[in-house]
């Protein structure tokens, strides 16, 4: 019902989204954020999203419009901003109290100085904004998160040392040693043009880190990293993409991973080598692409005395 009141795309179908504000399932929270772009933006703000619960997602802003409609939504814990905003504007806007804010396909915000002044950020996120290249300015604000994708180089990210998650999808010239080196890592996830300067070399130096994802370009990892990530301790939890079973039956045995999560699985590959890579794992999570069904159990031969589960990554209407 409301994917049929939001194809509508008038200000007449308000009371009937207006109905499900109160709807605790997620999907349906979801959905009626991702509508907002269909109606007007004040309108749709004051009469159904600022009554939606939104603490488990963004609420995403990709147009002018909608930014100046912010103020109508009241406090927010989580922002997305997709486009061309200033940090100014963004700033007259945002609640206070915010949290988390992610910001993508900005051609022009260059100086992120005016973010440090939200002063209860935990996370940011940085997309597709060519010109930032400092990211000292965030070291005030005590960040336990951050996600760079598709950045460039950027200068900086070493001040950083109250993160315990990090993922960069972005260039890392000087390989590792670009990271926060005494940052308290405990998740790190690595992908893109990340890992082809210096792949995995010193990662020992977070020994709190226990969950990596790496989901792209496994391909130029090499012996001496497979060695290092072997014989890293505290690692219990590995994040490969399906793709990562073609290039690592030579790589060095992960005794210490419990937890394997492989995404995008078809239903048609041999894992097996992603088994005998880590010979120890408990638990093992395939994620299959939207309309996949999946059968988990023709993949426990190639994890055997693990538990193998499937989950699908769902994509939400609008």
């Amino acid at each position: 019902m409301t994917a049929t009141a939001i194809l509508v795309g008038t200000d007449a179908a308000l009371p009937l989204l207006a109905q499900y504000v109160k709807h605790p399932a997620f999907p349906v929270r979801v959905n009626l954020m991702r509508a907002w772009g269909h109606f007007d933006p004040v309108a749709y703000a004051n009469e159904v999203l600022a009554h939606v619960n939104s603490r488990d997602f963004f609420i995403s802003v990709s147009s002018s419009e909608m930014l100046r409609a912010l103020l109508h939504l009241g406090p927010r814990e989580r922002l997305a901003f997709e486009g061309q905003h200033s940090l100014t504007d963004i700033m007259r806007v945002a609640p206070v109290g915010v949290r988390k804010i992610d910001i993508s396909s900005n051609p022009v915000l260059e100086d992120l100085r005016l973010l440090a002044t939200f002063g209860s950020l935990e996370r940011v996120g940085l997309s597709m904004c060519a010109e930032i290249k400092d990211l000292y300015p965030l070291a005030d604000l005590d960040l336990t998160e951050l996600n760079l994708h598709d950045m460039g180089a950027v200068s900086g990210l070493d001040r950083l040392n109250t993160l315990q998650s990090l993922g960069v999808t972005s260039e890392l010239p000087g390989g590792l040693r670009d990271l926060p080196q005494a940052a308290p890592l405990n998740r790190l996830r690595l992908g893109g043009s990340a890992l082809r300067a210096g792949g995995l070399r010193g990662l020992l130096k977070w020994p709190t880190l226990t969950w990596l994802s790496l989901l792209e370009e496994v391909e130029v990892l090499a012996a001496e990293d497979w060695f290092e990530l072997s014989t890293h301790e505290g690692l219990s939890e590995l994040a490969l993409d399906v793709q990562a079973a073609d290039h690592c039956a030579n790589a060095t045995e992960l005794p210490h991973v419990e937890t394997l999560w492989v995404t995008n699985v078809q239903g048609f590959e041999d894992l097996s080598a992603l088994g005998r890579l880590c010979p120890n794992l408990r638990t093992v999570s395939l994620a299959t692409p939207h309309g996949i069904a999946l059968d988990v159990s023709a993949y426990e031969k190639d994890f055997p005395g693990a538990e193998v589960v499937g989950r699908r990554v769902r994509p939400f209407a609008f």
